[in-house]
């Protein structure tokens, strides 16, 4: 009998143990527990929704856990930067060097003494975010309020050093440039790649900085979320409310009753499956983009190659939930085969290849609908590790069957992050309803779909070039129409 006090954290591995462990027995308050009353506690949560009057949008996911997650998503990112490439991330830097009443040592004691945080800028976003406990959670908004409307900006030309240094971490990782090559070539998207920032840095002067901040981040551009047990939604949204009232000019009010209501407004979202399947409103404004399939190469000084073969899933920009869920379901296909050693390991081990693992491809929360195969080798393997991945696809077509489907939308359903679907504009409920009316013909037909349009081949690292042409791309495609 296993003893698990479920009042603490639980991350998605501890998630997966029990998903693969379901004859365990659990004790919990003198209480025993089978599989299905583990997943009801680690799930079970209520989310809800406010507008505050000054256009802040806040997000609660009330849990069990007794670590609550503070994060502030702003609305700005790389797309944002202009002539300046870099200036989001090196805004985001500098929102951490101090205010009028706070050092840069007393925001951090704060991020990391009373939890862990931290911040990432993306294409479209930039987050920062802290893990604390229940009792510290409001002074962790209350740092980041001050940070966002109150930052001086000193020390700009050490901050610079700093982001130069952090670049120079990335220029030469072959992911890093395998990720750039895939979006440059196959979906025309800039990133805003590390060489790129680190050239403009020197340009960005303390003004640019000051104006990006006093533009974008604002609470009618933001969104607070807030997940673990915090209190209840009355207590919470009133104290967010107090913390942050200081914070932007208050908005004009309009026809939306969040606004019309100076009293926050709260509305748990619920939404029919009907409208759900029927929507194609898009899951978040990004910008639409052209999938142009083909063969991509980034030469460097390797002797390793990291390989990509890519599929447009979903129509790109994600363009309504149904297919968003479908990706998700699909990628669990995979890596049922990966996890379970199902894949064709002997080919693989025979040809001399090795392989690392799969994954969905995405800019940390930009996904714009691409699916596939990721792994690497060494130089000369490049032609037969593609062909072998392929061939793969085909133990991939073989387990769409009603248990699979079962298990992949189960692990769908409790691996996704909340605070993932919030970027996107989706509530949990809203994709575990969607996730259960998935059918294994719906699945058969997203994946031959899928399989039929050209693939997107992406090599970056160590190869020999020559073997590397339209021939073998045909070949690969030639593989993929007979699965």
């Amino acid at each position: 009998m296993l003893s698990l006090n479920l009042q603490e954290h639980l991350d998605n591995s501890q998630r997966y143990f029990f998903n693969k462990n379901k004859d365990l027995k659990v004790s919990y308050n003198n209480t025993n527990l089978n599989y299905n009353d583990v997943l009801q506690l680690l799930n079970a949560s209520e989310t809800f929704e406010a507008t505050l009057p000054n256009g802040l949008k806040v997000v609660y996911r009330q849990t069990h856990s007794p670590l609550v997650k503070v994060q502030c998503i702003f609305d700005v990112g790389f797309r944002d930067d202009g002539n300046l490439p870099g200036l989001s991330h090196l805004t985001e830097h500098m929102a951490f060097r101090g205010t009028e009443d706070r050092t840069v040592q007393d925001i951090w004691s704060k991020f990391v003494f009373s939890g862990y945080g931290n911040a990432y800028t993306a294409y479209a976003l930039t987050g920062f975010y802290c893990f604390t406990r229940k009792n510290d959670y409001s002074d962790i908004v209350k740092v980041m309020v001050d940070m966002f409307s109150n930052s001086i900006l000193p020390n700009l030309e050490t901050e610079k050093k700093i982001v130069a240094h952090e670049l120079d971490l990335y220029i030469d990782n072959t992911q890093n440039r395998l990720f750039n090559t895939i979006f440059t070539n196959a979906l025309g998207i800039n990133l805003c790649d590390s060489s790129t920032q680190k050239q403009y840095l020197p340009k960005i002067t303390p003004k640019d900085v000051k104006d990006h901040m006093e533009k974008y981040y604002v609470p009618s551009n933001a969104k607070l979320l807030i997940e673990g047990n915090a209190g209840n939604r009355e207590s919470v949204f009133k104290t967010l409310d107090a913390l942050t009232s200081k914070w932007g000019p208050i908005q004009t009010k309009s026809d939306d009753n969040s606004q019309k209501d100076p009293k926050v407004y709260v509305d748990a979202l619920q939404k029919n499956l009907e409208n759900l399947k029927t929507s194609d409103v898009a899951l978040r404004a990004y910008p639409k983009v052209e999938y142009k399939p083909g063969l991509y190469k980034y030469a460097m000084n390797n002797e390793t190659a990291h390989c990509a073969l890519l599929f447009k899933g979903s129509p790109c920009n994600h363009e309504n939930i149904q297919n968003y869920v479908k990706d998700n379901i699909l990628l669990h296909l995979i890596c049922q085969n990966y996890v379970e050693g199902n894949m064709t390991n002997t080919a693989r081990h025979e040809q001399g290849l090795t392989y690392t693992g799969l994954r969905p491809f995405s800019e940390t929360d930009v996904d714009f609908g691409l699916w596939g195969l990721y792994s690497h080798t060494d130089k000369k393997s490049v032609p037969e590790l593609l062909k072998t991945m392929a061939k793969e696809l085909g133990q991939v077509k073989s387990r769409i069957n009603n248990k699979n489907v079962d298990e992949a939308i189960s692990n769908t359903k409790y691996f996704v992050y909340d605070s993932e679907l919030r970027n996107l504009g989706v509530s949990m409920d809203d994709f575990r309803l969607v996730a259960d009316s998935i059918t294994v013909k719906e699945m058969k037909s997203y994946f031959d779909s899928s399989i039929a349009s050209k693939c997107t081949i992406a090599i970056a690292g160590g190869f020999e070039d020559a073997p590397l042409n339209n021939a073998l791309y045909s070949e690969v495609n030639t593989i993929l129409a007979h699965l």
